[in-house]
Protein backbone atom coordinates (compact mmCIF):
# COMPACT_ATOMS: atom_id res chain seq x y z
CA UNK A 1 0.00 0.00 0.00
CA UNK A 2 1.50 3.30 -0.64
CA UNK A 3 1.10 6.34 1.45
CA UNK A 4 0.60 9.67 0.90
CA UNK A 5 2.67 12.37 2.71
CA UNK A 6 -0.23 13.54 5.18
CA UNK A 7 -0.55 9.50 5.79
CA UNK A 8 3.17 9.32 6.23
CA UNK A 9 3.65 12.07 9.36
CA UNK A 10 1.23 10.27 11.10
CA UNK A 11 3.23 8.96 13.96
CA UNK A 12 5.17 12.22 14.23
CA UNK A 13 1.99 13.92 14.27
CA UNK A 14 0.87 11.36 17.20
CA UNK A 15 3.51 12.54 18.75
CA UNK A 16 3.71 15.96 18.50
CA UNK A 17 0.01 16.26 19.70
CA UNK A 18 0.94 13.91 22.70
CA UNK A 19 3.87 16.06 23.55
CA UNK A 20 1.66 19.43 23.72
CA UNK A 21 -0.92 18.18 25.68
CA UNK A 22 1.35 16.70 28.00
CA UNK A 23 3.32 20.46 28.44
CA UNK A 24 -0.24 22.18 29.11
CA UNK A 25 -1.05 19.33 31.22
CA UNK A 26 2.46 20.51 33.25
CA UNK A 27 1.75 23.69 33.23
CA UNK A 28 -1.55 23.41 34.40
CA UNK A 29 -0.60 21.13 37.33
CA UNK A 30 2.14 23.83 38.60
CA UNK A 31 -0.17 26.74 37.68
CA UNK A 32 -2.83 25.08 40.58
CA UNK A 33 0.12 24.17 43.38
CA UNK A 34 1.35 21.07 42.04
CA UNK A 35 4.53 22.18 40.12
CA UNK A 36 6.12 18.61 40.92
CA UNK A 37 2.98 16.41 38.87
CA UNK A 38 3.77 14.51 36.36
CA UNK A 39 1.14 13.13 33.93
CA UNK A 40 2.02 9.34 36.00
CA UNK A 41 1.14 10.56 39.11
CA UNK A 42 -2.45 11.72 37.64
CA UNK A 43 -2.52 8.00 36.36
CA UNK A 44 -1.80 6.48 40.10
CA UNK A 45 -3.90 8.78 41.65
CA UNK A 46 -6.90 7.90 39.40
CA UNK A 47 -5.96 4.08 40.10
CA UNK A 48 -6.04 4.49 43.75
CA UNK A 49 -9.28 6.55 43.93
CA UNK A 50 -11.21 4.09 45.02
CA UNK A 51 -9.41 2.60 47.87
CA UNK A 52 -5.89 1.09 48.57
CA UNK A 53 -4.18 -1.26 46.13
CA UNK A 54 -1.15 -3.60 45.71
CA UNK A 55 2.24 -2.29 44.12
CA UNK A 56 2.19 -5.23 41.82
CA UNK A 57 -1.82 -4.79 40.93
CA UNK A 58 -0.94 -0.83 40.36
CA UNK A 59 2.11 -2.03 37.87
CA UNK A 60 -0.40 -3.89 36.00
CA UNK A 61 -3.25 -1.76 35.96
CA UNK A 62 -0.80 1.57 34.71
CA UNK A 63 1.64 -1.19 32.27
CA UNK A 64 4.57 -0.16 34.43
CA UNK A 65 7.43 -2.65 34.97
CA UNK A 66 7.48 -3.75 39.23
CA UNK A 67 10.43 -1.73 39.56
CA UNK A 68 9.12 1.43 37.75
CA UNK A 69 6.16 1.37 40.06
CA UNK A 70 8.26 1.29 43.51
CA UNK A 71 10.23 4.05 42.29
CA UNK A 72 6.92 6.11 41.34
CA UNK A 73 5.53 4.86 45.00
CA UNK A 74 8.29 5.94 46.90
CA UNK A 75 8.45 9.37 45.42
CA UNK A 76 5.18 9.75 45.56
CA UNK A 77 5.22 8.62 49.69
CA UNK A 78 7.99 11.01 50.12
CA UNK A 79 5.79 13.76 48.99
CA UNK A 80 3.25 12.81 51.76
CA UNK A 81 0.69 12.37 48.41
CA UNK A 82 0.46 8.22 49.62
CA UNK A 83 1.05 5.82 52.12
CA UNK A 84 1.49 2.32 52.50
CA UNK A 85 -0.77 0.04 54.79
CA UNK A 86 -0.98 -3.54 56.30
CA UNK A 87 -3.73 -5.38 53.81
CA UNK A 88 -6.21 -6.80 55.97
CA UNK A 89 -7.01 -9.58 53.98
CA UNK A 90 -2.93 -10.44 53.86
CA UNK A 91 -0.56 -9.84 56.51
CA UNK A 92 2.35 -9.81 54.14
CA UNK A 93 0.74 -7.63 51.92
CA UNK A 94 0.76 -3.57 51.67
CA UNK A 95 -1.89 -1.36 49.93
CA UNK A 96 -1.19 2.07 48.61
CA UNK A 97 -3.55 4.61 49.18
CA UNK A 98 -4.01 8.21 48.72
CA UNK A 99 -3.42 10.53 51.67
CA UNK A 100 -5.63 13.51 52.42
CA UNK A 101 -2.93 15.35 50.08
CA UNK A 102 -3.01 13.02 47.89
CA UNK A 103 -6.88 13.07 47.36
CA UNK A 104 -6.32 16.77 47.13
CA UNK A 105 -3.97 16.04 44.41
CA UNK A 106 -6.27 13.71 42.57
CA UNK A 107 -9.34 16.19 42.40
CA UNK A 108 -6.83 18.79 40.80
CA UNK A 109 -6.03 16.11 38.52
CA UNK A 110 -9.76 15.42 37.55
CA UNK A 111 -10.30 18.14 37.50
CA UNK A 112 -7.55 19.69 35.09
CA UNK A 113 -7.95 16.53 32.51
CA UNK A 114 -12.36 17.67 32.37
CA UNK A 115 -10.83 20.94 31.50
CA UNK A 116 -8.85 19.89 28.92
CA UNK A 117 -10.87 17.30 27.73
CA UNK A 118 -13.98 19.90 27.30
CA UNK A 119 -11.66 22.49 25.71
CA UNK A 120 -10.93 19.67 22.88
CA UNK A 121 -14.56 19.10 22.58
CA UNK A 122 -14.88 22.97 22.14
CA UNK A 123 -12.28 23.11 19.45
CA UNK A 124 -13.39 19.90 17.02
CA UNK A 125 -16.82 19.15 18.17
CA UNK A 126 -17.83 16.12 20.87
CA UNK A 127 -18.25 13.55 17.75
CA UNK A 128 -15.38 14.26 16.12
CA UNK A 129 -13.37 13.90 19.74
CA UNK A 130 -15.69 10.68 20.19
CA UNK A 131 -14.42 9.75 16.68
CA UNK A 132 -10.32 10.54 17.26
CA UNK A 133 -11.12 8.54 20.81
CA UNK A 134 -12.39 5.30 18.91
CA UNK A 135 -9.64 6.01 16.72
CA UNK A 136 -6.97 5.95 19.02
CA UNK A 137 -7.91 3.01 20.59
CA UNK A 138 -8.03 1.10 17.59
CA UNK A 139 -4.19 2.29 17.22
CA UNK A 140 -3.39 1.61 20.73
CA UNK A 141 -4.37 -1.95 20.27
CA UNK A 142 -2.75 -2.45 16.70
CA UNK A 143 0.72 -1.13 18.71
CA UNK A 144 0.36 -2.27 21.66
CA UNK A 145 1.75 -5.45 23.66
CA UNK A 146 0.74 -7.96 21.91
CA UNK A 147 -0.90 -10.93 24.34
Amino acid sequence: MNLDDSERRLVSQLGAVARMSERALLDRFAQAGYPELRRRHAALFQALADGGVRAKDLAVRLGMTPQAIAQLIDDLEGSGDVTRMPDRTDGRARLVVLTERGRRALHVCDTILDDMAREAAESIGRRRLREMQEVLDDLAAHFGPRR
